[in-house]
């Protein structure tokens, strides 16, 4: 499978070339970190069906299994298991908060469709532009 080119400029993020790009959002999110008992809050930098990047001040270590409860708005939920793939110190306007790459597994096709739904109610034309940006209209 090909990996999509990098769109020119908006909504989406795709700094690393990513096949499915990630859509910049600021969402509520709740996790789980393994079996710990304790629930946290972090909020998204961005998002797509495959994984998230969250901003937290809590620490975390690569290759952590986490469970998340991301708010797409106040009244839909969606609860994804997820692995830790990388840790940074943030860009954001916190210096003491940490970015964390989360890729999702294990999940349900219902949770990938809220997500491209919600994505798709955000800017429908920049996310139409991006997958079919090539595309002239006809079958080969």
């Amino acid at each position: 499978m090909e990996r999509a080119e990098k769109p020119q400029s908006g909504l989406m993020r795709d700094s690393d070339d990513r096949y499915l790009p990630r859509w910049e959002v600021e969402n509520k999110v709740l996790y789980q970190i393994d079996d710990d008992i304790g629930i946290r809050e972090a909020a998204t930098k961005d998002l797509n069906c495959a994984g998230t990047c969250l901003r937290t001040q809590n620490e975390f270590h690569t290759d952590q299994k986490v469970k998340l409860t991301i708010y797409l708005d106040d009244n839909t939920p969606v609860t994804i298991h997820g692995q830790i793939r990388w840790i940074k110190d943030s860009d954001h306007k916190h210096p003491q908060e940490k970015e964390v790459g989360i890729s999702f597994f294990n999940t349900p096709e219902t949770v990938q469709n809220l997500i491209l739904q919600y994505a798709f109610e955000l800017n429908e034309k920049k996310l139409a532009n991006y997958w079919f940006k090539d595309w002239n209209g006809s079958a080969k």
